[in-house]
């Protein structure tokens, strides 16, 4: 039976969802109307909570009661880029302990008359809130045009400018892009290559690149995930080799494939299979059960490889040339290989 709440939290409403071991949140951003979602199933939740909560409804309870303020030991946040952040405090007598996650929510793409629907709404809210003001605010741009209108004329210059010089940066880095470095893996009569990590991704400004885009380090956030080109086609057998450059004890970092690119820290339950460096485990569609429990799985100066066979449809970890773990995919889809690095200061390198 599925269970639905909703809370108002610092300019959301947060509505929980819990329904077959699957935690459904949406966040609607009351000021702009956006809407972010996340959907957990207990595998996530206990990597991301760091094993606060091992299943999915224990997690639903939580959220509740901090949404609630049921419990002053419990506090929610939601950022305006849809990352929510659970703080739970312990006390016993004089001692105080605080965990907390992240939880990264990923912005719903409307289509056309969602989009205009919640246009009308946010602006219908905005004339509710601001109306008595609408007109003098007017009367003072049209006063303010006419006595500076060479102003406005130079800034529109500026502007136009500074169009132009950003469209050529965005030119030059894709011709630099065209022939990248390439690491060559045979089998067979088969050549298959893999290149560099994408630059110009939606999740680009959560990473600093090197000069050759194959050595990343995380800026911001929490496993943004961050795609490498070319795709991997089929049939063929794609093979990525990466060395652990940092890795903060308990943060560990993931490795996998993608069907569908967008912001932030992707779900694995829709459109991709991801290996964690701190479990061991493979988070996906098809998954084994039997996934390995005995360590190391990731750490600084370790070699990862992940193997992609398109042909038999096989996803395969080693760690330091031993194999740790693997799973079933689909062959009829396309994937993107990419990484999540999962703190702030870890880095990885594309060997």
């Amino acid at each position: 039976m599925e269970k639905s709440k909703q809370f108002p939290i610092q300019g959301f409403l947060l509505s929980i969802s819990y329904q077959n071991s699957i935690i459904s949140l949406e966040a609607e951003e009351k000021s702009s109307g956006k809407i972010f979602i996340a959907n957990l199933d207990s595998d996530a939740v206990a990597q991301i909570t760091n094993r606060l909560f091992n299943n999915a409804e224990d997690l639903a309870q939580s959220l509740e009661d901090a949404a609630e303020g049921s419990c002053s030991d419990l506090k929610l946040a939601i950022d305006t880029q849809g990352k929510m952040t659970y703080t739970m405090i312990f006390s016993a007598g004089k001692i105080k302990r605080e965990d907390s996650f992240v939880i990264n929510f990923v912005e719903k793409e409307l289509n056309s008359d969602e989009s205009l629907s919640q246009m009308f709404n946010v602006i219908s809210r905005w004339k509710e809130e601001h109306g008595p003001k609408m007109n003098h605010i007017e009367e003072t741009l049209y006063e303010f045009q006419g006595k500076s209108e060479e102003r406005f004329n130079n800034l529109e210059d500026l502007i136009l400018q500074m169009q132009k010089n950003i469209t050529q940066r965005i030119d030059a880095r894709e011709k630099s892009n065209e022939a990248p470095k390439v690491l060559q893996i045979q089998k067979g009569e088969s050549t298959i290559s893999s290149g560099h990590f994408n630059t110009l991704s939606v999740n680009a400004s959560e990473y600093s690149f090197d000069n050759n885009n194959l050595t990343i380090k995380l800026l911001f956030s929490s496993h943004p995930g961050l795609e490498l080109f070319p795709e991997i086609g089929k049939p063929g057998i794609y093979s990525y080799s990466f060395k652990i450059i940092s890795e903060r004890s308990g943060y560990g970092d993931c490795v996998g494939i993608t069907t569908k690119i967008s912001k932030g820290n992707w779900n694995a339950n829709e459109c991709n299979y991801r290996y964690w460096t701190s479990s061991g485990l493979i988070c996906g569609i098809n998954i084994r059960q039997d996934y390995p429990t005995k360590g190391p799985f990731g750490g600084a100066g370790r070699i990862l490889k992940m193997v992609v066979d398109m042909d038999k449809g096989i996803l395969s970890i080693f760690v330091d040339n031993q194999e740790v773990n693997s799973c079933q995919i689909s062959t009829s889809e396309t994937y993107y290989a990419y990484v999540g690095l999962g703190h702030v200061g870890n880095s990885i390198t594309l060997l």
